[in-house]
């Protein structure tokens, strides 16, 4: 065993993190301003609400961050069970988290056109803006099946380490299954 109780719990509470800041992005932050069928109105609730917006993209920065440090984590927690598998789980998880903190430059894009461009027609920014932000929910999908298969990888991970109930190997496997 290469790695502490501390290791473990800062694991769980990285975890926490990415959860709690990935909802609160989605569906505090974010959804409720954003309605792709209607550009005029999703400009007017980002003008309305900047800041719950800049928060969205503050959270995604969290999560994409904590994301990157669990996946250092569990290949630290991992390597000795199966060397290459955790490995190969670490570089998907960390392509996953690129994708998404890339990604976010398409949410500064759309609030970048709402709240600064004062000389294109307004009309044609709200549609370059919704468009940064069909862009983003894209490649957060994207990222996502990078995120499947280091589910998968990591299910299988804690299944044969027998370091945690098997269990939860199976519903981060499931996980996977899902996201793909």
């Amino acid at each position: 065993m290469t790695y502490s109780p501390a290791t473990l719990r800062l694991a769980g509470l990285l975890y926490l993190a990415i959860i709690v800041c990935g909802i609160s992005a989605e569906v505090l932050f974010r959804g409720p301003l954003v309605d792709f069928d209607d550009p005029s109105a999703t400009v007017s609730a980002i003008n309305n609400a900047t800041g719950t917006f800049r928060l969205a993209i503050a959270a995604d920065i969290v999560m994409a961050t904590a994301d990157a440090a669990l996946a250092i984590l569990l290949y630290v927690i991992f390597r000795s069970v199966a060397p290459v598998l955790a490995l190969a789980a670490m570089v998907f998880r960390l392509i996953q988290s690129v994708i998404i903190a890339m990604n976010l430059m398409h949410m500064q894009s759309a609030l970048l056109l709402i709240t600064g461009a004062p000389d294109l027609a307004t009309e044609h920014a709200a549609a370059m803006a919704v468009h940064a932000l069909n862009l983003h929910a894209h490649g957060y999908d994207l990222g996502l099946v990078f995120f499947a298969i280091n589910s998968l990888l990591t299910g299988t991970l804690i299944w044969v380490s027998g370091l945690f109930p098997r269990i939860i190997g199976v519903g981060i496997a499931v996980a996977g299954i899902v996201y793909l």
